[in-house]
């Protein structure tokens, strides 16, 4: 489930709350900026009422990282279905590895 309201700033806080209770916290917010919606901070709130606020700074959009950084690597026995194909509503025969 998930809420939004807004800051005195404009920022846009989007509550989202964890379907299972969790030990450690009641709910994330994200901030989005109201004309974009990118994410410019979150704010992680405890089943007590703590809240931590991180703000994001010096963001840098689509810059271009190398595939190489990327190695997807799955366990043997996994299918894997390509949900990028151009019909995505007949599966793809999955690959064995």
């Amino acid at each position: 489930p998930y809420d939004t309201k807004s800051y005195d700033s404009g920022v846009i806080l989007l509550d989202l709350v964890p379907r299972q209770p969790q030990a450690n916290i009641k709910k994330m917010q994200l901030k989005l900026e109201p004309k974009s919606y990118g994410v410019s901070g979150i704010v992680l709130i405890d089943p007590y009422g703590n809240s931590n606020d991180i703000d994001f700074i010096n963001i840098q959009l689509n810059k271009g990282l190398k595939d190489k950084i990327f190695q997807f690597s799955p366990p043997k026995g996994v299918d894997i279905v390509d949900g990028d194909s151009q019909n995505a509503e007949v599966p793809l025969n999955p690959l064995s590895h």
